[in-house]
């Protein structure tokens, strides 16, 4: 039985249930006629998917057993966060909830209906990434309002770019407090809290439900949606950073951004100790934007940063990986991509019903629930990955090295075509085909190409023996096929690795061994590093 009411159902004698337009694993949307008023609204109704059942009249019970308890105590909360919400009503930047009611044994938020996208889908279809003046401009309202949640006691503590809308006027507006708090009347109290994640954007102490949160918790949501609004990346999770922070600044990205800003920004909004962070908003905004900041750079557009990464398999790995690569570029796809879809739409819902019905394979992850597809159903929704790709194909890689290519020998084939449904309306897809190819010096290399464009995710070069000479030698023609490029040039890509590996190829046997060393002539930044696990990295990050 579909855990949905059917559309035309009235609920509270004044609502009429137009439309669902999503579920989680707690609740489930409708859009909804407010009959009195005439116009639409959004209603959130408690359904808890694990702890509840309907009846045939709709109305809604725990499921027997000790989940009772569960799913009353659920219930509260749920309420709860209902009157938090509709309290902060006189908030500009926040949606509106205008009022609860209880009915079929639960409860119903009502709030505004919000004609929009949210700002991750509206950053992709506009394809273009602003600086700094521009990002703050936009989220200046969400600065506001949360600084104002708290003044009345309350942290948001999901602020992401799935949680912001960007209305059909351009003006944003901040959703979804499920998991918002109160934390004044315990500030100094060790509190427990409980965990929500998502990745990225939740800072580190909100991993652990005795961590210490505070507006600095928000504060850090806040700086990772900002950051990713000027970069079109989501920053490295928390957890990652604390083990290894290699998160790259703003301006690398190409971003026009004041360097004592971005290093502001960097340090006291992304940090990950709390305790480095700024306490409030107020000064969070004053120390970033109360200067009057610098006028924007006249540039062309943005070109794609395009980092070569080396690695060491056994002894060393030598890789040019554009896939992992997204995470320091700032290519947008320019067409519909399969997954980014507005959550709850009419689209969103008829891919995830698409791709259940065609999953080869269901695994559910601590990452999400992941649909392995068959080709041909990959190929009959016809859109591609909302992964970001290299803008060239395999061929024209080739193509870049002559006649070494001809050399090139396929040894194996296989797909890799997966949609992860990472849950609140995120989905990832990555529909690649996986070649695994031979050199005649023994070097391997492991192509990652995306079916439906053809464009390149990532190209890996590996070498099981110590032969420097020939890896160090393949990975310069490989650079000139991916970067267009000539082959002088390419040999000049791969020096600084040459020279790290010489100068500490006797200690990365025996240690963990990690630096960077960035170092910026005329239009390109290089960088590189080495690590026991990850092997050697290069980076190549072209500005105009």
């Amino acid at each position: 039985m579909n855990k949905a009411l059917p559309n035309e159902t009235i609920l509270n004698s004044r609502y009429r249930i137009e439309q669902q337009l999503g579920e989680g694993g707690f609740a489930v949307t409708y859009l909804a006629e407010d009959l009195e008023l005439g116009r639409n609204v959004v209603l959130k109704e408690y359904f808890p998917y694990t702890l509840s059942e309907r009846d045939e009249e709709g109305n809604v019970s725990p499921v027997p057993g000790e989940k009772t308890t569960y799913f009353y105590q659920g219930k509260e909360r749920f309420l709860k966060e209902a009157k938090i919400q509709a309290s902060l009503f006189e908030i500009p930047g926040v949606v509106k909830v205008l009022g609860y009611f209880e009915a079929g044994n639960t409860v119903y938020e009502v709030m505004e209906w919000i004609r929009g996208t949210t700002l991750r889908k509206y950053l992709g279809d506009n394809g273009e990434i602003p600086d700094f003046p521009e990002a703050y401009e936009m989220l200046k309202p969400v600065f506001e309002a949360v600084s104002m949640i708290h003044e009345k006691g309350y942290l948001h503590r999901d602020i992401s770019p799935d949680n912001i809308m960007v209305q059909e006027d351009g003006k944003v507006k901040l959703l979804d407090f499920g998991t918002a708090r109160r934390y004044l009347a315990n500030l100094d109290q060790v509190k427990t809290m409980t965990v929500f994640v998502k990745d990225g954007f939740t800072p580190l102490e909100q991993y652990d439900p005795h961590g210490k949160q505070g507006p600095w918790t928000d504060i850090y949501s806040l700086s990772a949606v900002l950051y990713f609004l000027m970069t079109g990346y989501t920053p490295d999770s928390a957890r990652q950073r604390q083990l290894q922070d290699t998160l790259f600044s703003p301006s690398e990205f190409g971003c026009s951004i004041d360097p004592d800003t971005e290093a502001k920004l960097m340090k006291k909004g992304l940090a990950v100790d709390w305790e480095e962070r700024y306490r409030s908003v107020p000064d969070m905004r004053e120390d970033l934007f109360g200067k009057e900041q610098p006028e924007k750079q006249k540039t062309s557009a943005r070109r794609v940063v395009l980092p070569v990464l080396f690695t060491a398999c056994a002894l060393l790995m030598l890789s040019l990986f554009a896939g992992y690569a997204w995470k320091k570029s700032i290519y947008l796809p320019e067409s519909v991509t399969a997954g980014d879809y507005d959550r709850g739409s009419e689209k969103y819902e008829s891919f995830l019903t698409f791709v259940k019905e065609n999953a080869q394979d269901v695994k559910d992850t601590e990452g999400g629930t992941i649909y392995s597809l068959p080709r041909e159903a990959v190929l009959e929704w016809g859109e591609p990955s909302n992964q970001p790709l290299l803008p060239c194909s395999w061929d024209e890689v080739m193509a870049g090295m002559g006649e070494d290519a001809a050399e090139i020998e396929l040894t194996d084939e296989k797909d890799i075509l997966t949609v992860t449904d990472k849950g609140y309306g995120s989905l990832d897809t990555s529909f690649m085909d996986q070649r695994q190819y031979k050199l005649p010096n023994g070097c391997q290399i492991c192509v990652l190409t995306e079916i439906i464009t053809g464009r390149l995710y990532s190209v890996n070069l590996s070498q099981m023996e110590e032969d420097m000479e020939e890896l160090f030698g393949s990975a310069e023609k490989l650079a000139a096929g991916i970067f267009g490029i000539e082959e002088p040039y390419a040999e000049d890509i791969v020096a600084g690795l040459r020279n790290s590996y010489d100068e500490h190829a006797e200690d990365i046997r025996d240690a963990s061994w990690i630096c960077w060393n960035t170092v910026e002539n005329d239009n390109q930044i290089i960088a590189w590093q080495y690590d026991k696990e990850q092997g050697y990295s290069l980076l190549y990050h072209y500005l105009e």
